[in-house]
């Protein structure tokens, strides 16, 4: 990065972009989600009190992380300062927090597990930040960005944050909205839904239709059910951005109008068109409103808690980083080790199942040995890593009858002290206890024969297997000795697709057992991703059920229990009628003393262990493995 000449009014600018934020994600907060057109007063734009807001939360967090490491930051120090300070578990934020408790870093943290959240707003919200302390720099500030982005989503939600980055960073130089839009289009992801989206804004503003049919036209090529998904907030904010036309007041009513997820797409159009007005620029009345008060809801605040403080010390990082010429390319200490790993197939395995690792490390040579945890084996187990990569073989061999959820691989220093650790994951391990399924006689179906003919049916209060304490270990013999093999179904990422390995695919009654060994007593909330009707019994009783057809998500119903301390056995009975539908379900336990806040506001549990003693059997080789395998679980694959 050359010396580069700082904008004129910076600081007017950086403290505008961040009233701007603060503007728009207070107004839009306590409308976020509703799908509607929404028209407000003007008097009834701001809500009573101003509420922290996580748009801005974690980009505070991020100034604190350089201001302290400077240019050289990785990755894993916003990770580690996000766990420490930051609490947010909700969608993608709490699966960014399960998979580096876990040992996944980023940014393979941002896809893991997250199959329906990588594509949300949670990344592109932050992006100010870079954009400011690399005022004129548009590629440093995306490359910062990108960064930032791996923690918690993938490439559509990365390449939102980078544009959103690169754009305020130009905005310093560039003040023209539309220029500098088509300027970055190019660092969306090609292809994608929310480039999609955001062409379709361009094109409904340059045809002159009003914004509630540009609105109509972005749910079309990229509308999604879920409120704050990046394909649809993505397009929403750009198009508020060109039909507000520079206007503070206009662009937060064409946000607002648009709805879905609110103090998302305003906070950031905000911030853009506050940081081209400057904080000089932005009515007064809008600014009385939010006053100086810098409201966060982490357990990490400014020094001196005001947005007027926080613009100054944006600037001050900016005018430090402006200065040192070269200092983001090198990368800051270079003898400082920098750590990474990647995997050859998804980090999650069960018994028998091997997994090969690239470990590499930037920064001075040395030597490490690597502690495996109980039931897993490595190799090599000791080596050097002089800044080059090192290949590491790791197998899955379970002692006892449990299989650990986490399981963390620990680098030791010639001191004996831990410089790094990663994760492999320990799979869900569901097994198939039986398929049932009805039809109907052509004689006497009153729908016709051919009907009867084409349809199966199910019945979620027809027992096909004795209820509520379903007979689990004599349904499994029967289906063993059925097929002639065990039908177990490894789920590497939480959720249970059985048309990956069930041929049946019309309606059926599912039932399926899966074992959770708990260390102690605890009460949880057992949340569930369902797409159909499905009924849950744990150790014997029923703790639940639902009958509605939905749109999966991984939080589509939760119920309240207690797993008590030892293997607890919970059975799945699943109405299936779509060969494609899949089951999510993970626990979050409820703190011991206080007041349950609900499901939303816990993290997941990592401490659980899947139950394995009725894998049993001998061993048979798998040939896409170098281990053995157990025989059950090599016959499902």
């Amino acid at each position: 990065m050359n010396k580069t000449r700082l904008p004129d009014q910076y600081y007017d600018r950086v403290l505008g972009g961040w009233l701007g934020k603060c503007i728009g994600g207070t107004i839009g907060a306590r409308f976020e989600g509703n799908k509607n057109w929404i028209e407000v007063p003007r008097d009834q734009l701001f809500p009573e009190t101003v509420p922290p807001n996580d748009d801005l939360d974690l980009q505070i967090l991020w100034l604190k992380v350089i201001e302290e490491k400077g240019l050289g930051i990785t990755a894993d120090d916003l990770a580690d300062a996000w766990i420490e300070f930051c609490w947010y578990p909700f969608n993608e934020y709490g699966t960014f927090r399960r998979n580096f408790r876990m040992g996944i870093h980023p940014p393979l943290s941002g896809t893991f597990n997250n199959a329906y959240w990588e594509t949300g707003m949670g990344c592109p919200i932050r992006a100010e930040i870079w954009g400011y302390v690399f005022p004129g720099a548009p590629d440093q500030a995306a490359r910062f960005a990108r960064m930032d982005g791996g923690l918690d989503h993938g490439e559509e939600s990365i390449g939102a944050e980078e544009f959103f980055a690169a754009m305020a960073a130009d905005a310093f130089i560039e003040s023209d909205i539309r220029r500098l839009i088509e300027k970055h289009l190019f660092r969306l992801h090609p292809g994608g839904d929310v480039l999609r989206g955001v062409r379709a804004a361009l094109d409904s503003f340059d045809r002159g239709i009003t914004l509630k049919q540009a609105r109509e036209n972005i749910l079309l090529v990229a509308g999604h059910p879920e409120g704050c998904d990046a394909r649809t907030n993505v397009p929403f904010t750009v198009l508020s951005l060109v039909y507000g036309g520079g206007d503070m007041e206009e662009t937060l009513r064409a946000s607002l109008a648009c709805g879905y997820d609110t103090d998302c797409t305003m906070a950031t159009a905000a911030a853009l068109v506050g940081q081209i007005l400057g904080a000089e620029g932005i009515p007064s009345w809008m600014k009385e409103k939010i006053g100086d008060e810098l409201v966060v809801g982490i357990a990490y605040n400014r020094p001196e808690p005001t947005i007027s403080a926080l613009a100054h010390d944006t600037v001050k990082m900016g005018t430090s980083f402006s200065e040192a010429p070269g200092a983001v390319e090198q990368g800051g200490d270079i003898s400082k080790n920098v750590f990474q790993v990647s995997y050859d197939r998804l980090p999650s395995l069960a018994p028998g199942e091997a997994i090969r690792a690239t470990l590499s490390t930037a920064g001075g040579g040395q030597q490490f040995r690597i502690q495996a945890p109980t039931g897993w084996k490595v190799s090599p187990n000791c080596l050097e890593l002089p800044g080059r990569q090192t290949t590491l073989d790791i197998s899955c061999e379970p002692r006892g009858n449990t299989l650990p959820h986490k399981n963390l691989f620990r680098l030791l220093n010639e001191a004996g002290e831990t410089e790094y650790s990663f994760g492999v994951c320990g799979a869900a391990i569901w097994r198939l206890l039986a398929i049932h399924f009805n039809t109907l006689d052509p004689l006497t179906a009153p729908c016709g024969w051919h009907k009867a003919m084409l349809h199966t049916f199910a019945d979620l209060d027809q027992c096909y297997l004795p209820e509520p304490g379903v007979p689990v270990e004599q349904a499994w013999r029967d289906i063993c000795q059925s097929l002639g093999r065990p039908p177990v179904y490894i789920c590497r990422e939480r959720t249970l697709r059985p048309s990956e390995q069930i041929g049946f695919v019309g309606t059926a009654c599912l039932y399926f057992e899966r074992q959770i060994f708990s260390p102690s007593d605890r009460d949880i909330h057992i949340v569930i991703g369902h797409s159909e009707p499905f009924r849950l019994f744990l150790n014997g009783e029923k703790v639940g059920e639902s009958r509605e057809h939905l749109w999966w998500t991984p939080y589509n119903a939760t119920f309240k229990s207690r797993l008590h301390k030892g293997i607890n056995s919970i059975v799945l009975k699943w109405l299936r009628t779509d060969p494609n539908s899949k089951f999510f379900m993970d626990f979050k336990s409820i703190p011991v003393s206080g007041k349950d806040p609900g499901q939303h506001f816990l993290d997941w549990d990592t401490d659980l262990e899947e139950g394995i003693s009725w894998l049993g059997g001998p061993a048979v080789r798998d040939e896409n493995q170098t281990c053995e395998v157990p025989r059950e679980l090599a016959a499902s694959r």
